[in-house]
Order: structure tokens, then C-alpha cells, then sequence
């Protein structure tokens, strides 16, 4: 004789059957990318870009992009506010650059450029007109740094003496050091006091940000020729001194680095890539300015790496990166977790063009972080939108 089966055990047993149908829908939504091409679009900007900007020039809410290219040029492309671009009037700029940075330099409210070349130690400062188009400033180039020979390779723009106005650093390979120019908020920019500030041997592209979470920026640089970086304390006049335990050992010419907070504490941390081998090193940072190895520090990214920038790209309060890799023509995205360790986003890496530099920001408006790159090897632009 069957037994009746209780209203409620049928509920469970459906609820059940229901969650066990419904599963594997739900595991396959995280395999999808995290990143996709923007409908079509590629677009050529000159020859071997080098470096990538992204801001809003012509103040229309939406993102614009600039790149340095060889043959002295700089790209200037206006958004369309759907990930789309198209060259800026003027554009491109004949300009001697190798890295570029943007701010308002003079406090008009229009963003300005300012550039530097790899043979140079000087910084050129372009105004700029609100508009995408830009003229040279006043006393333009200024000069970072009396070197026998010019070897430059960093550039940031920060306000390092807490007035308000935007200042320049450099970092002076062939010196083993930094430069720090205080802007006047006319556009013009002459030496700190103590300037230039002696870090590592060989310096490469430099980082800023308040490591020691006291109001001041401090700098921090990978020395590609001594398997170190430096960390720099500000106090917050345009002086610099060197952190307690810095230098701080890394895997082998450490290339590019990054600041932010990998582990989710609270406390800036220090992210490098390396020159010729396909790690990454990871130093957790204690929030007084001191640094140690994460516990799976250096991470083989599989490939070699170069410029690296920092985000939150799937909004978990722990910063992330996005890579540039040359030896595959891709850009690895990797999540980071309380440890300072790491884990591929889904699809990563992403196919883009040669040898790409990467940036970050919403292109199309929908609250999203995407990627721009500057392909180096191929003269074009890729932009990845964050789905």
C-alpha cells in the first residue's frame, strides 16, 4: 500500500530538484569574460606608442585618450561616450614624448599635459585650451635635473608641498635618482629644495601615494639595476627621505611598479613587474611606510609583463591588476585576495594588439572600469569593456 508523501516533504523535495536544475546556470555565469572587445573597434594612432593616458579633455563627461608615439608625436583622441574614439582636432600634437602625465597645472579647470622624453631631462608642460587642444607653456621645457647624460624614465604629477598646486617628478636613470619640480599654479615649475633625491640603482617608471597614510605622498621606485626598490617618505614641503628598511629586495630587475591595496586592510601595498623574466613581486605594506613579501610573492605570470596599473575591477574592496603582457599581446587582469595573492579573472588574459601599455577608465559610462591600451607594436588602440 503507497504511503502519502506530506505536503511539506513534496515542497522540499521540489525546492531541491529545483536548486540542483538551477546550478549549472549558475556556475557558468562566473566563466564568462570579465572583459570584451568594443564592438569593431581598433583604431591606428601612429607609430610604437609608448605610453597611454585617460582623462576628460574637452569637459564633456566623457573619457578621452592620449598616447606618446615615436616620431614626436602625441595622439589626442575625443570620446564618444559608447567606447568609441575619434582623433581631436590638431591631433596628433607634434611633441618630443616618451611618458606623459595629465593635470591642471595652472588651476584654470582644463586639464594640461606634461611630457617627457627618454633623452631628455627636461619636462615639456602643454596648456590646455578645455577643448582637446593644447599650446606649450610659458618657459616650457623646464629643466628636472643637471645629469652629464639624459636617461629618463618616470613622470608623475602630484601635489607633493600640500599647496594645492601640481608638482612633476622624473626619475634620472643614469643618476640613481628622482626629481621634484613645485609648480606655481601658473604652469610654471621650478626645483624643491634638496632636489634631486637618490634612490636605487637605475630607476624605472615611479609610483606615488601615501604609503605611510600621514597626508603626504611619497615615491616609490623599482631599480631595475640593483633587484630593489626604493620608498621615499614626503613631508609634505616637496622633501624627501628615505623609509625605514628601504631599499626592499625583489626578484630580479624589478621593470614597473603599482601602489594599492592588494589584501583589502586598509594599507597601500607595492606591486612590480620585471624586466626579461615573467614574475611579478607583491610587498604588503604595514601603513607606517614599511614593506614585506606577500606569502606567494613572486607570481610567474607566464609571460613577461609591463606596465601594470591598479583597480577594482569586480568590486570586492581589494584592488586588482591589469597588465600589459609583450611576449603574448595580451592584457592579464588578475583578482586579488586578503593574502596579496592572485587569481586570473575569467577569460584573462584578453587578446589586444602588440606589446600593449595599458589604462583604465569607464569609456562608456555604464560605472565600469574598461581598458585602453596603446599597442606598441602595432600603432593602434584596443579598448576592453568591462561587462
Amino acid at each position: 500500500m503507497n504511503k502519502l508523501i506530506p505536503a511539506s516533504v513534496i515542497w522540499v523535495l521540489a525546492v531541491l530538484a529545483s536548486s540542483c536544475h538551477a546550478h549549472p546556470q549558475r556556475s557558468a555565469r562566473p566563466q564568462d569574460p570579465l572583459f570584451t572587445p568594443a564592438p569593431g573597434f581598433t583604431l591606428n594612432i601612429g607609430s610604437r606608442p609608448n605610453d597611454i593616458a585617460v582623462a576628460d579633455l574637452n569637459k564633456d563627461g566623457r573619457l578621452d585618450v592620449l598616447t606618446c608615439n615615436d616620431g614626436d608625436t602625441v595622439t589626442v583622441l575625443l570620446g564618444n561616450g559608447r567606447g568609441g574614439f575619434t582623433p581631436a582636432a590638431g591631433s596628433p600634437l607634434k611633441a618630443a614624448a616618451h611618458l606623459i602625465a595629465v593635470g591642471d597645472v595652472n588651476n584654470d579647470r582644463n586639464l594640461d599635459l606634461a611630457l617627457t622624453h627618454h633623452d631628455s631631462l627636461g619636462v615639456v608642460v602643454l596648456l590646455g585650451a578645455g577643448d582637446g587642444r593644447f599650446a606649450a607653456a610659458p618657459g616650457s621645457p623646464f629643466a628636472a635635473h643637471q645629469g652629464a647624460k639624459a636617461h629618463n624614465h618616470g613622470l608623475a604629477l602630484s601635489d607633493f608641498n600640500s599647496d594645492g598646486n601640481l608638482d612633476i617628478t622624473t626619475s634620472n636613470q643614469d643618476d640613481n635618482s628622482v626629481s621634484v619640480l613645485l609648480g606655481n599654479a601658473r604652469g610654471g615649475f621650478t626645483p624643491a629644495p634638496g632636489s634631486p633625491f637618490a634612490v636605487g640603482r637605475a630607476p624605472y617608471p615611479l609610483a606615488v601615494g601615501d604609503v605611510n597614510r600621514d597626508g603626504n605622498l611619497d615615491i616609490v621606485t623599482p631599480n631595475v639595476g640593483g633587484n630593489n626598490v626604493t620608498v621615499l617618505l614626503g613631508d609634505g614641503r616637496g622633501g624627501f627621505t628615505p623609509a625605514p628598511g628601504s631599499p626592499h629586495g625583489v626578484a630580479s630587475r624589478p621593470y614597473y611598479i603599482a601602489l594599492g591595496d592588494v589584501s583589502g586592510d586598509g594599507k597601500p601595498d607595492l606591486i612590480t613587474t620585471h624586466d626579461d623574466i615573467s614574475l611579478m613581486s607583491t610587498l604588503l605594506g604595514d601603513g607606517r611606510g614599511g614593506f614585506t613579501a606577500a606569502p606567494d610573492s613572486p607570481f610567474d605570470l607566464g609571460r613577461r609583463a609591463y606596465k601594470l596599473v591598479t583597480a577594482d575591477v569586480n568590486r570586492d574592496a581589494r584592488t586588482d591588476l591589469v597588465i600589459g603582457t609583450e611576449a603574448s599581446d595580451s592584457v592579464t587582469v588578475l583578482l586579488s585576495n586578503e593574502r596579496g595573492g592572485y587569481t586570473p579573472a575569467a577569460g584573462s588574459p584578453y587578446t589586444a594588439g602588440r606589446n600593449p601599455r595599458v589604462a583604465i577608465g569607464d569609456v562608456n559610462g555604464d560605472g565600469k572600469p574598461d581598458i585602453i591600451t596603446a599597442n606598441n607594436g602595432s600603432g593602434d588602440i584596443t579598448v576592453l569593456l568591462r561587462k
